[in-house]
């Protein structure tokens, strides 16, 4: 139950956004879609070359821009982003996550409702996404073990290395 300071303060911030702003707070696209995407033509071959693909990979793992945030992000007005399956900047090092994360909190700061950015991430066991993370059974398997307590410390150990990613959910 929320306060009256902070019910009062929420109707205030709803009762100011115009329908786009408070669609866009119920949507949460792939943070990957606001990246350019290069086009690749590959002739006479299924398959692209190794070095073509690593490039390729390269550059759609680049950290997103400030100006890429700004016009994904803020032009939408969005309530939250999800970055899984792969998502990861290159280099995949806990401080590049954390300035394109923060690229895209400061886009959503410049959005008329000022919202912060739900940011979102597949971490149910482990933040897989992060190279060199630390990785857990799946739940099911912890379930297994039949241990609460082990269980909620992985998942401590879990949220600190994505929290360590500027990731807030």
């Amino acid at each position: 139950m929320l306060s009256q300071p902070d019910e009062a303060l929420l109707d205030a911030i709803l009762s100011e956004m115009c329908l786009k702003e408070k669609l866009g707070q119920m949507l949460q696209p792939d943070w990957r879609a606001f990246r350019a995407s290069p086009r690749v033509e590959v002739a006479c071959s299924n398959t692209l070359p190794a070095t073509l693909a690593s490039l390729v990979r390269k550059l759609l793992n680049q950290p997103l821009s400030e100006a890429a945030c700004e016009r994904g992000l803020g032009a939408h007005g969005l309530g939250s982003v999800l970055g899984g399956g792969g998502a990861s900047p290159t280099p995949n090092v806990p401080e590049v996550w954390a300035k394109q994360m923060c690229a895209m909190q400061r886009a959503a700061a410049k959005t008329g409702s000022g919202v912060p950015l739900l940011i979102c991430n597949d971490t149910v066991h482990g933040q897989t996404n992060l190279s060199d993370a630390t990785f857990f059974p799946h739940h099911i398997g912890q379930g297994c073990m039949q241990d609460a307590a082990l269980v909620e410390e992985l998942a401590v150990v879990a949220a600190k290395e994505s929290h360590a990613c500027g990731i807030n959910w």
